[in-house]
């Protein structure tokens, strides 16, 4: 039981972060951040490199922030109106951080659509009055009527997640152009790491060790 309570958790918490923080660090300005990503979501012939991320009608739109920028993305539907597309289910919002000169480290993390969320619940919602209109004893009724409502809000967070992903693929393959950047080393006597009084101890009984060690 407790397993399943464990495994029940993990979901749940999989459900709720659609994607985990990232961070992209590259050797160029935020101005060139944001103009690679602008270029990069409209299709060109020059950057064939970048066609898998337009599959099936995709579309990103980079719009600025005053922390940094957001992106969102649409697809083409292959039913109803020849230019009808899927909503916006989930927003990858990017901020900079400059740590030393022409380095930029963009952090991405993932919102969802409120409004995708609610749609996703309308289904249920309208199913619901069926439901209760059966005159059914009340216990089946709640079951199925929370059953409907829990699918309705998973489907709309799995939908939400699997747009996070693209997009954060999308601006991972389009910073991919720039420099990669790497962030230096602190070292160790630097006054930024914080030793714990445990640690100080196992670093001086590994020197003593070490020094008796090499003793002839």
């Amino acid at each position: 039981m407790p397993y399943v309570l464990l495994l029940l958790e993990r979901i749940l918490t999989r459900l709720r972060r659609l994607h985990p923080p990232v961070m992209i660090a590259v050797r160029a300005t935020p101005a060139d951040v944001l103009q690679t990503l602008t270029l990069a979501s409209r299709p060109r012939l020059d950057r064939l490199h970048l066609r898998d991320l337009f599959h099936n009608g995709r579309r990103y739109e980079v719009v600025r922030t005053k922390e940094a920028f957001q992106v969102t993305s649409t697809a083409r539907l292959f039913w109803g109106a020849s230019r009808a597309r899927t909503p916006v289910a989930a927003t990858v919002y990017g901020g900079f951080i400059t740590p030393s000169a022409g380095l930029t480290l963009v952090r991405l993390h993932v919102g969802a659509s409120r409004l995708t969320t609610i749609r996703g619940l309308l289904l249920p919602l309208w199913a619901s009055f069926f439901v209760l209109a059966l005159s059914w004893p009340l216990a089946p009724s709640v079951a199925l009527i929370g059953v409907m409502w829990l699918l309705g809000w998973v489907g709309a967070r799995l939908n939400a997640a699997l747009q996070a992903l693209e997009l954060v693929f999308f601006v991972q393959k389009a910073l991919a152009d720039l420099p990669a950047g790497e962030l230096p080393a602190l070292a160790a006597g630097s006054p930024d790491v914080v030793r714990t009084p445990g640690e100080r101890d196992f670093q001086a009984m590994w020197e003593r060790f070490y020094n008796e060690k090499r003793e002839p």
